[in-house]
């Protein structure tokens, strides 16, 4: 295991007692390993065969596998010296970057995987299908470490948080302030795993609003805990839905009305904030502690189990000049997205109302397509569940980004649209 990151923040997920993990960040600095202390290199951009061969010989694993975020660290070379399985798992590619996706995507093209795994953004798997044979997985929250809680009934009556609410935060740090400033009892803390737990176990609600539209660690810490798990409401591609079910495993919101509206309708009737709590914990014990997901994750990457992991009928089906538009487009409106509460995105012409599709699973990007388009002809995919509008409103809204047809220059020209953020198709 190469992982992409620090060991006492986000520890990488061990699927063997004989498993040798390799972290980009020892000590801040350099990647290294933890037992027993040791450099591995200066520089993230290494050659994996001869910083392990000190330890074991390449022919000696049954597995690689390598942590891959949207920054440039831990871009591990010459992975063709192993004959095992070798696997990408893709972590933060949801921001760090402006084009968060595209960065994991070149290092995936550059070195031969066998497989790619996304634990917190489902959704993203469908940009890497593009290389035949590799085989696309979703395994969520193999990082979550569980602290098992004993679960109680009598809580605290207050919302509780633990984790980062600073600037590259704005939206979780906007709603928390408003709650606060609403006289909302709100309880913002810093603390290790187990103060986490018990802080989730005491408490009535535990709030959650992911980064990005992401299947955060969060999620999964509140609801082993036995908290009461209160998030914003994620879109279906998410795959949160196939694991719990809202209203009943834990409480959704789509916006601060919402929220503060929930919030004093469970603070009123805590019996039914508990009884959410326990369904999830027990769902969570039956089904997602981490020797299972741990287990299902060695079956699947070695031995091609558990065919519902896979994604590989999910792909976008283009190549070149097409696919790189497609994802600049969804990049781009998940920036947007992640500064802002509602992303409104027009759609001039054929092209670009199919290409509104892609951004589905951005939970908070909203499509609309020229009413005066006309969809015909078998060779267009056509738009899903995308509402129209006319000229006349077209050119009255604020769009955060418009999609036109490279042949629709006088529809662009006609209305004050965002210059900056519109992509001829």
């Amino acid at each position: 295991m190469v992982w992409s990151g620090r060991p006492g923040y986000v520890p990488a997920p061990v699927f063997s007692t004989d498993q040798l993990t390799i972290y980009s960040h020892h000590d801040r600095q350099f990647p290294g390993l933890i037992d027993p202390p040791r450099k591995i290199a200066d520089s993230q951009h290494y050659d994996l065969d001869q910083a392990i061969r000190r330890f074991a010989h390449p022919e000696e694993f049954d597995l690689v596998c390598i942590g891959c975020d949207a920054s440039e660290n831990n871009k591990v070379r010459n992975l063709s010296a192993f004959s095992c399985p070798k696997v990408l798992m893709l972590t933060d590619t949801h921001h760090l970057d402006a084009k968060p996706i595209s960065v994991a995507l070149d290092y995936f093209n550059s070195e031969p995987f066998d497989a790619v795994v996304s634990l917190y953004n489902r959704d993203h798997l469908r940009w890497f299908g593009g290389r035949p044979g590799v085989r696309l997985g979703w395994h969520p929250c193999l990082t979550v470490r569980n602290i098992p809680r004993e679960f109680s009934d009598v809580r605290r009556p207050a919302v509780s948080f633990v984790g980062n609410w600073r600037r590259s935060h704005p939206r979780r740090k906007h709603l928390m302030e408003k709650m606060i400033k609403d006289g909302i009892p709100f309880l913002a803390e810093k603390l290790n795993a187990l103060g986490s737990a018990n802080l989730y176990a005491s408490s009535l609600l535990s709030f959650n609003c992911s980064l990005n539209n992401d299947l955060n660690m969060r999620i999964f810490e509140v609801i082993s805990a036995g908290g009461c798990l209160l998030t914003d409401r994620l879109s279906e591609q998410s795959g949160l839905d196939q694991l719990f079910t809202e209203d009943q495993d834990y409480i959704a919101y789509g916006n601060y009305l919402e929220l503060k509206e929930k919030v004093n309708l469970y603070l009123a009737d805590p019996s039914r904030a508990i009884e959410i709590a326990r369904n999830a914990v027990t769902k969570y014990r039956e089904n997602y502690q981490p020797e299972m997901l741990v287990n299902n994750f060695i079956e699947w990457a070695l031995e091609q189990k558990h065919p519902a992991s896979n994604f590989n009928d999910a792909v976008v089906n283009c190549e070149g000049s097409v696919f790189n538009q497609r994802l600049d487009i969804y990049q781009r409106a998940m920036q947007l997205q992640l500064h802002n509460e509602k992303v409104q995105v027009l759609a001039i012409g054929r092209r670009a109302a199919a290409y509104l599709d892609d951004l589905n699973g951005l939970g908070r990007v909203y499509g609309f397509i020229l009413e005066t388009e006309q969809h015909s002809g078998n060779d267009e995919k056509k738009p899903m569940h995308q509402p129209t509008v006319t000229l006349q409103r077209a050119a009255a809204e604020n769009w955060a980004m418009v999609v036109a047809d490279s042949d629709q220059p006088h529809r662009l020209a006609s209305s004050k649209f965002p210059v900056d953020n519109t992509f001829p198709v």
